[in-house]
C-alpha cells in the first residue's frame, strides 16, 4: 500500500516519485491519496497489506497536517495485522539528510510506540528532485533501490 500525503497538485513530485517506484516494484500496489475525509477508510485497508509506504513532503521541516492526522487515526484504530512501514520523504530543502531526518525519526518513534516494524526510508532533497532534466538518474536509481528493498522481504 502506498499512502500519498503530497497531493497538492496532480503533477506533484510525490506523484512522480510513486510512478517511478511502481515501475520498479514487482508486487501489487494499492495507492491512496491522503486527505482528512478518508483516514478511517485507509486505516481499515492497512490490515490487508504486508507493507505500507508513507509518502509525504516536508513543509517548513514538518510533516503535513493530513499525515499527522492519519497517524493519530491509525493509533486510535490499529489493524489486526500490522504491516511493515517504509517512508519516502520529499524535502524542499537542498540537504535531505538533515531536514528529513526528524520526519523519519518521528515515523520510527510512532512505529516503536504502536507495534509496527519500521523497515526502509528514502529522503529526497531539492537538489535531487529534478525529474524533468537530464540529471534525474540519481533519484530514479534511489527509487529503484527502495522498490527492490521493499519487494525482497
Amino acid at each position: 500500500m502506498i499512502i500519498n500525503s503530497g497531493v497538492r497538485t496532480p503533477n506533484s513530485n510525490a506523484k512522480r516519485y510513486i510512478e517511478i517506484f511502481c515501475q520498479n516494484y514487482s508486487g501489487e500496489v494499492l495507492e491512496f491519496d491522503l486527505n482528512n475525509r478518508n483516514l478511517k477508510a485507509i486505516c481499515g485497508k492497512i490490515a490487508e497489506c504486508t507493507d505500507v509506504l508513507l509518502v509525504f513532503p516536508l513543509y517548513v521541516k514538518s510533516i503535513p497536517l493530513a499525515f499527522y492526522n492519519f497517524l493519530r487515526e491509525l493509533r486510535k484504530n490499529p489493524p489486526a495485522h500490522k504491516p511493515r512501514v517504509h517512508v519516502l520523504v520529499s524535502c524542499g530543502f537542498v540537504d535531505a539528510d538533515s531536514s528529513g531526518e526528524a520526519a523519519v525519526d518521528l515515523v520510527k518513534r510512532f512505529c516503536r510506540q504502536n507495534g509496527y516494524e519500521f523497515h526502509a526510508s528514502l529522503r529526497i532533497g531539492k537538489k535531487e528532485a529534478m525529474l524533468s532534466s537530464p540529471f534525474d538518474f540519481p533519484v530514479k536509481k534511489k527509487l529503484k533501490k527502495l522498490a527492490k528493498e521493499i519487494g525482497k522481504a
